[in-house]
């Protein structure tokens, strides 16, 4: 099985199809011992290829801002993108630029606060 591992979560990424639809590369995938793997709540499969999850780390393809998704504060069941305003906040938060994923314009978030360390 494929998993995505996100704050502390592991969603299992269901087949190929979505795992390419969502942008995901495949050299991102590691084969980990399964005592780590059971550190991280399993969260649920990721059939939905609209949006990603929360704490992904997006950015449009011609733009080269880095956004993170995360949970409106207001209201649970939606999505924001959270700004990162600078290479440092990045470094900061241990992200990684090998892990953002490029998204089309179409596939929108409503502005979050900026992202700061």
């Amino acid at each position: 099985k494929v998993y995505l591992l996100l704050n502390n979560n592991k969603y299992w990424i269901t087949d190929e199809n979505i795992f390419n639809t969502l942008n995901y590369q495949w050299d991102w995938i590691e084969d980990i011992d399964q005592r780590l793997l059971d550190k991280y709540t399993t969260k649920n499969e990721i059939t939905d290829t609209t949006t990603h999850p929360n704490y992904t780390l997006i950015k449009y393809k011609n733009n080269s801002k880095v956004y993170r998704l995360e949970p409106d504060e207001i209201n649970q069941d939606e999505q924001v993108k959270r700004y990162i305003s600078n290479e440092t906040v990045f470094n900061q938060l241990n992200f990684r630029f090998d892990r953002v994923v490029t998204i089309d314009d179409s596939e929108v978030y409503e502005e979050g606060g900026e992202l700061r360390s």
